[in-house]
């Protein structure tokens, strides 16, 4: 085995055929664990008794909606809701009454709002709020006591809080907060004990803090935070150790760290990060374990990874990843073997995975690990495409980088008889494999299908 330097593939098969007649078959390639699809945002997904929906490319349909139940033969695309290669683009994914919701477009209508029981048969439209091909755009979906809310617009009403049992006729406005042709825009809808909380703007208060149980009477303002006509932009809320945590301004501090219990006697800013006017403008949060982290950035250093244990002085920065001024800016990923697991860029290494257990100082790098390994397993070459039986086969070729556009990096293997191949090292990150078998003579097949398949070695 050797590696070389990517040359270029010497012929097609189109261009072998026409030269010989021991044009190669193609070699079937397999990579362990591998990803037959693009999941087109990972973190947007529900599961539904243990299949998880979500949204993928197979290449063939575009992006659609697919199911997983964690096996390679239990992950399959649900239905062609939009027939053909354009998708229908399936989002904001929630879970209710044994369905996943979510917005969708199919060639007929717009984007709207459907379901789906993980069949063909059990997958539909739930309303054409908004006929024909403009859509009323549902986001935000969050579900309470089996019904899901949602921001929704219908021509009558702008963009507004709707909600649905799953049905035509369950499916309807809850109230017009900026009565009229105005908008709302009600944003962050998330549940909150037995109410949902949201921003939005009736066009009185500004945009402010609301709270709804999902009737017309109990959807109201929670909080002016800041006072009159002037906005406090709540956003990012995450429940955390029994209430909501968010993003705001009253116009005194800036934006900055606040929790609410759901009265308007319990909402308050929690903690200053960046004191004074300045904004510290906490983001992606994440409660993991008995934690809950964010990113932001105070008077000193640019913007890093804090945590919050549910008290003021609980609250600090966990590392200075990026010394001094410069921002590291954190993102979390998920939960790992107990641990925060997030990317950051520390001005040296660009941006790498990192881990902590939210004690100050202690987030680690795990660019320095070294490497995971890829096995790729193919059924050999033995014939030509005409059928002869192939006696000059020399070996394969593994083309793999982090572009599948750009396979830049080739391992060869001057084995025929070889029907698979570890590559140690692998940094952690996307790669992506496809590969091709040679004969002594020189022809080299096409490349076969590209796999491809995330990597974190472990710690």
């Amino acid at each position: 085995m050797r590696t070389i330097k990517r040359a270029p593939v010497l012929f097609h098969i189109a261009a072998i055929c026409a030269l010989a007649s021991s044009a190669l078959v193609l070699p079937s390639l397999a990579l362990a664990a591998p990803l037959y699809h693009t999941v087109w945002n990972a973190k947007d997904a529900a599961t539904v008794n243990g299949v998880r929906f979500f949204a993928a490319d197979d290449g063939v349909n575009g992006v659609e909606l697919w199911r997983s139940d964690d096996t390679e033969a239990g992950t399959y695309p649900v239905t062609d809701i939009a027939a053909g290669p354009s998708g229908s683009y399936p989002r904001n994914f929630v879970a209710a009454n044994g369905v996943v919701f979510f917005a969708a477009e199919d060639s007929v209508h717009g984007s709207e709002l459907w379901s789906s029981d993980g069949t063909v048969a059990g997958t539909r439209l739930v309303r054409d709020i908004v006929p024909g091909a403009y859509g009323s755009s549902p986001n935000f979906l969050a579900q309470l006591g089996g019904i899901v809310y949602f921001q929704a617009y219908d021509p009558a009403s702008g963009v507004e809080l709707w909600r649905t049992d799953g049905t035509d006729a369950g499916t309807a406005l809850v109230l017009d907060i900026a009565p009229g042709f105005g908008s709302s825009y009600p944003i962050g809808i998330t549940r909150f004990a037995d109410s949902l909380v949201f921003s939005a703007d009736d066009g009185a208060h500004g945009r402010e803090f609301w709270v709804s149980d999902g009737t017309p009477g109990g959807t109201k303002l929670l909080a002016d935070l800041w006072s009159g006509a002037g906005s406090s932009f709540p956003y990012h809320f995450t429940v955390f150790d029994g209430f909501v945590y968010l993003c705001a301004t009253d116009g005194i501090s800036g934006y900055e760290l606040w929790r609410s219990d759901g009265t308007p006697q319990g909402t308050a800013v929690f903690t200053d990060v960046n004191p004074g006017p300045a904004d510290s403008m906490p983001k992606n949060f994440i409660v993991v374990g008995q934690n809950l982290y964010f990113s932001a950035t105070d008077a000193v250093n640019g913007r890093e990874l804090w945590r919050a244990d549910g008290t003021p002085q609980g609250t600090v920065l966990v590392s200075d990843i990026a010394a001094g001024p410069l921002d590291s800016n954190p993102v979390p990923v998920s939960e790992y073997q107990g641990r925060l697991l997030f990317i950051a860029n520390d001005a040296v290494h660009g941006s790498e995975f990192w881990v902590t257990e939210g004690v100050p100082g202690d987030a680690l790098p795990i660019y320095r690990n070294p490497g995971s390994t890829a096995t790729l397993s193919w059924l050999p070459v033995s014939q030509s495409v005409d059928g002869a039986a192939l006696a000059n086969l020399a070996g394969y070729r593994i083309y793999f980088g982090t572009d599948p556009a750009a396979l830049n990096e080739v391992v060869e293997i001057r084995d025929p008889g070889a029907t698979s191949f570890k590559i140690s090292f692998l940094p952690n990150g996307e790669r992506y494999f496809a590969m091709t078998a040679f004969t002594a003579d020189g022809l080299e097949s096409d490349q076969t299908s590209i796999v491809g398949k995330v990597f974190i070695a472990p710690l």
